[in-house]
């Protein structure tokens, strides 16, 4: 198996204002494959911190004065993965949230109104959500939505309390993407998937890892979640050791 980067998840010192007891357990580490028929992006820094723009049914990456454009790549209905040259990868899902590319159906087959799984509970600095293709400037006790794409300034960190009780705190420059939250306090099938992109996140584990099923998915790894709170780091560094996205 080849990797872009480095994985690293461990318990963490208190970075973000998180406090916790207990303990947890990595249940599973998938090391990441890159699914069939992947896109290979030359460029690493362009894939994992460049910007994503859909126009038509292509997708423009851009960086600095740097873009590459991969026409076609909305055609159709199914996402190509994007990976790296070492096999680190963003899955399709990832690269929709990532363009903006998201919106959920009603019954009816109407847009769906936001459906709201979290919401800000520290901010030191500045932090974004992307939320259906438009950036949105984050405050503190905003919402977030299922499949925001949210990040962190230049020396900031961002503090999100979801509504099992998970606690996330993201660091200067890191990207999530906020897949999926299922959360009912007296059903069986909670279950939880979040993205990161690029940084470093830390967690305090809520209800969903004790009673349900969660995961955090990385570009060269997906680990599976359970037991009680405790404070979790996760990392992804590129090759030459750069703690993505400085």
């Amino acid at each position: 198996m080849n990797y872009a980067g480095k994985f690293d998840a461990s318990l963490s010192a208190d970075e973000s204002g998180l406090h916790s007891n207990g303990h947890v357990h990595v249940e599973t580490v998938h090391a990441a494959h890159v699914p069939p028929g992947a896109i290979i992006v030359p460029d690493a820094q362009l894939l994992f911190n460049g910007d994503f723009k859909r126009s038509g049914v292509d997708l423009i990456l851009s960086r600095d004065h740097q873009e590459l454009v991969l026409h076609d790549y909305f055609k159709g209905e199914k996402r190509a993965a994007l990976s790296s040259p070492d096999g680190a990868h963003l899955t399709g899902d990832t690269v929709n949230a990532l363009a903006g590319n998201v919106q959920y159906a009603q019954a009816d087959g109407s847009t769906a109104a936001g459906h709201i799984i979290g919401h800000v509970t520290k901010l030191v600095g500045t932090a974004t959500a992307v939320r259906n293709g438009v950036s949105v400037i984050l405050n503190n006790g905003d919402n977030v939505e299922k499949g925001d794409v949210v990040q962190s300034g230049s020396d900031s960190t961002l503090g999100i309390t979801f509504i099992d009780g998970t606690v996330f705190g993201l660091s200067a420059n890191a990207r999530m993407v906020l897949n999926e939250m299922v959360y009912d306090p007296n059903g069986s099938n909670n279950s939880s998937l979040l993205s990161l992109v690029a940084g470093t996140i830390t967690f305090v584990a809520g209800e969903t890892a004790k009673h349900g099923d969660m995961k955090i998915d990385t570009p060269v790894a997906t680990m599976g979640i359970r037991g009680t709170a405790v404070l979790f780091a996760v990392h992804f560094k590129l090759p030459n050791g750069v703690l993505l996205p400085d």
